[in-house]
């Protein structure tokens, strides 16, 4: 008798079954949710890492120009972007890069941030900040959209 009471308690119940299927299918939902949401984010910071190196181009080509024909990149947007030399990037036409150069004064960095009209363009102040925009479109039918935006002050030696 105590055997075959011994041999019926060997298995699950239904209930337990319908417990564990439960708990393993709601983790597994989590793990897809995750899976998804890291995917987002690593598409993210792809675009993320192309906007600086695009924007950081933009640097290194505007470092070796004079400084007297920097404000000639003012309003310059580059579609499909250039890299260093200045070379168009055909492969990133996702992108752009536009340009903005104003003037601004040594001792006062901030002039021209807030009002881009507090000193007139063309205005020789013997500094000037350099914006750059990277521009992202997620299809080639899309708008534009700022996807990242870095500014300098390039002084006059």
């Amino acid at each position: 008798m105590r055997m075959r009471r011994a041999q019926l308690r060997a298995g699950f119940t239904l209930i337990e079954v319908a417990l564990a299927t439960m708990i393993v299918g709601v983790g597994f939902v989590a793990m897809l949710q995750l899976y998804a949401a890291c995917t987002m984010q690593n598409g993210a910071a792809g675009d993320i890492t192309a906007a600086t190196l695009l924007a950081g181009n933009v640097r290194e080509r505007l470092a070796d120009t004079p400084f007297d024909d920097l404000e000639s990149f003012d309003g310059a947007t580059y579609g499909p972007p250039i890299d260093a030399q200045g070379n168009a990037l055909a492969d990133m036409s996702a992108f752009a890069q536009a340009i903005d150069v104003v003037p601004v004064l040594p001792n006062k960095l901030s002039a021209n941030s807030t009002n881009p009209n507090e000193i007139s363009k063309g205005t020789y102040t013997g500094a000037l900040r350099v914006t750059v925009r990277i521009l992202r479109r997620s299809s080639p039918s899309a708008s534009f959209g700022e996807a990242y935006r870095v500014s300098w002050v390039r002084m006059d030696h």
